[in-house]
This record gives structure tokens, sequence and C-alpha cells, in this order.
């Protein structure tokens, strides 16, 4: 028998058939038992490198009938619905495809469908018949015919993906996907036919920046089978691209979603992958950011000395950082920022003082202006004061984070104010708590 594509499902599939412990198995394949944990960890999440597939291919061939035939019925058994039934990709229907009009930026509708037979050249021709002119025939142009994609053109669509990371903090998630979506579209084409190493790169860069953050959207959004999707296609992105840094930066939110649904696990896997990628290619912010991912995975698998060890890195490298040099797909991670992660590894670890402590000082400095991330550290500290008994303040901020979720249409936001309610479940007539509760119905 053979395997399309292996991944690290399959991988572990047979070593269960073989019934070899990690290490033996790790020796049977030449190499180490951290890779063999790391695949385990990702599931079909990860695709060994090609060699890699070659020496799975060969272990499988050489296996007894019995091991064989124990793997062909796992592979069956284990199969997730979805792929079983094998699905069409996410719908993008309805997205937007981005477009800069005079110096403005402006959404038209996309279809794919219909995209499909006429063109998403025709389309652009369309829109640039009624006025639109540059910037916008030369993406017509090159839709038409990838291949003669220019510089022009690839900084138009850079431009976009810039807007698109400014209007990530004024728009909703619901609000702003369709745009992204579309301007993915629109960068998978043109990456299809261009021509050239340094635009192929730009363009893989922009592809895996706007493809992690259609997954980040989807993720808010409470959708997680798209969220996957689109991290999918990051990751294949990222051959074209050849900027570790950015695949570190993609794999540190990649990180924070696994880690929010509970895997905490998976989550330490995924940072941990993205410190080591990032080691010798990312400026000190990303690394500074990605050991304080890296430490909030630690503080979730209850393991406080790791977790304290990389809270210092992240210190330390934010004390090397250069603004000037990070990437443009970098958001500023400050020390602000890390004082509310840390003030959130605290809570998890179940150091209460430390915690409120760090927890309110990243509340005064973050101010009322970058909501998304008040919300969490609201919710962080209404964990600490339920855990300290005192019920209407807990209840408040959780109501305060609940308020924050829902204006800005964040499913995940409500989620998490969901699961810190059984917190209270032994004030369930305290009226701050009922207060909670009318608003969490009305949530939805």
């Amino acid at each position: 028998m053979t395997v399309g594509r292996w991944t690290g499902r399959e991988a572990k599939l047979l070593r269960d058939a073989l019934r070899l412990s990690v290490r033996a198995f790790a020796e049977r394949l030449g190499i180490g038992t951290r890779t063999i944990n790391k695949w385990e960890a990702r599931q079909a999440d990860i695709t060994p490198r090609p060699y890699m597939q070659e020496v799975l291919d060969t272990t499988l061939g050489r296996a007894s009938d019995e091991a064989k035939a124990r793997f062909a019925a796992a592979t069956r058994d284990d199969a997730p619905e979805h792929e079983i039934a094998q699905p069409s990709r996410p719908s993008v229907r309805g997205a937007m495809l981005p477009i800069l009009l005079n110096g403005r930026l402006v959404f038209v509708p996309f279809d794919p469908d219909t995209v499909t037979s006429r063109g998403i050249g025709a389309l652009l021709d369309e829109v640039a018949a009624s006025g639109a002119a540059g910037d916008l025939q030369r993406l017509a142009s090159a839709a038409r015919r990838p291949s003669r994609v220019d510089v022009a053109a690839v900084e138009q669509l850079e431009l976009v993906t810039q807007t698109h990371r400014a209007l990530y903090h004024d728009l909703s998630s619901a609000e702003l996907v369709a745009a992204v979506t579309g301007h993915l579209q629109v960068s998978i084409l043109l990456l299809g036919g261009a021509q050239g190493l340094p635009l192929r790169r730009r363009l893989g860069a922009i592809a895996v920046e706007t493809a992690g953050h259609a997954a980040w959207l989807f993720h808010d959004l409470g959708d997680r089978h798209s969220a996957a999707h689109y991290y999918a296609v990051a990751d294949t992105a990222t051959r074209d691209a050849g900027d570790p840094a950015l695949a570190a930066y993609v794999l540190g939110f990649r990180s924070l979603v696994i880690g929010s649904e509970g895997q905490a696990r998976e989550a330490l896997a995924f940072a941990r992958d993205a410190v080591e990628t990032a080691e010798r290619s990312a400026t000190a912010t990303v690394r500074a950011w990605l050991a304080g991912v890296q430490a909030q995975a630690l503080a979730s698998v209850g393991d406080p000395t790791a977790c304290c060890d990389a809270l210092r890195r992240a210190e330390t490298s934010l004390g090397q950082a250069r603004w000037e040099d990070d990437p443009r797909w970098m958001y500023e991670f400050d020390h602000t920022r890390l004082l509310a992660l840390t003030g959130g590894c605290y809570a998890r670890l179940g150091n209460v003082t430390a915690a409120e402590r760090t927890l309110r000082e990243a509340l005064e400095a973050l101010g009322p202006q970058r909501r998304r991330r008040r919300a969490e550290v609201l919710i962080d500290l209404a964990g600490v004061r339920a855990q300290q008994q005192d019920i209407d303040e807990a209840a408040g901020l959780a109501r305060e984070s609940l308020e924050i979720a829902v204006g800005s249409g964040s499913m995940t936001g409500v989620q998490r104010v969901r699961r810190f309610r059984p917190e209270l479940s032994r004030w369930d007539s305290v009226r701050a708590v009922t207060m909670l509760d009318e608003q969490l119905h009305d949530a939805g």
C-alpha cells in the first residue's frame, strides 16, 4: 500500500502499527525522538520533509504483512469525517476584492464561482472602466496574464496588506474577513504565474501573512475548520516566501489558537517550533513575542520554571529591540503587551498576588484604545478576582470583557467569558452574576 502524503497523523499510525516506542521508531527512521514528538503533537498540521516522506514510504514497504494490515485499518478508522466526505474549501462567497482607487481603498464584490468562468481580469476591467486607472489597470493586466506581474503590481498588493493590518484595530472580524480572503485569492493567483525569484518571494510573503490573517479572523469568528484551512494555505505559501521569521510568526499565532481551544501540549509544540525557526532569522521584537507565546503555553501545561525562563528571554530580547528593524508584518509588541502576557501567565500558574498586580498595571498602561487586548486582560483579571472571592468585581470585569467582545464581533472573546462563568457557580444568586448571565444570554 502507498500513502499519498505523509503527515504527523500517518506517521503516528505507522508507529502504532509497528508497535514501536517513540525511541525505537526514531531509531528505525534515523532521526531524533524530538522530531517524532513534534509530528505526533501536531498530527495532520505538519508534513515531514520530502526525504522523510521517502524514508516513511520505505519503512512502510518493509513492514510485515500484519503491520501493514494494522496500518491500513487504522488509517481508515482514523480518517476525519471531513476528509472522508472531501468537502470543498471553505467558501469565500461574498468576499471583496481590495482595490486602491485614487489613493483610497475600495472593496469590490468578488465571487470565486463566477470568476472561474469569466476571469478576475474581466472583473477588474469592469471596475477599471468605471474610472479607475493606473494601479487598478496594472492589476487587471497581471490577473489576466499572471506571468506579467510586475514590481508595481506587487507594491499595490503590499499596500493593501498593510491596510488590512491597520484595519484589524478598527473593524470587527466579520467586517474584515471578506476583504482579507479576497486579497488572498488575488495574491495566490498572481503567485502562480510570477516570474523571477524576487517577485515570487514578495508575493509569497503577502500570501503567508494574508492567509495567517484570514485564519486568525476565522478563529475569532469561531470557525475552526476555516481557520485550519487557511493555516494550511499559509504553510504552503512559506515555501515561496522563503522567510523563516514570517513562518515563525504564523506558527506563534497557531500556538495561541490551539491553546485557546484547550490543547495545551499541542500549543507548546507549535510555540517551540516557532522559537526554533525564528532563532537565527527574526528581529529581537519577533523573538521577544515568540518567547512570550512560549511562556503562555508553558504556563498552561503547569511548568513555572520554564515559563519564567521564557518570560526572562522575552524581556531580554525586548530590551534589544530596534523598532526600525522590524518587518512590516510584526505588530507593535512592547513592554505593555509583555506585561499583560506576563500577568496572564501568573494567573494560569495560580500566583494570584503577582497576577493581580501585573494585570492591573497592564490595564492601566493599555488604556481604552487597545480594546481587543484589553478584553483578554480583563477576563484574566476576572479569574484572579474570582479566586480571591471578590465576586462583584470578578463579574463586573467579565461583563466589561464581554461588552468589548460583542462590540468587536469576536466569538472567541465571548467564548472566553463563557468558559470563565463556571468559576462563579457558587454565587449564582448574586446580583452581579445574574447581570453577567443576562449579558451572556443577549450575546447569543
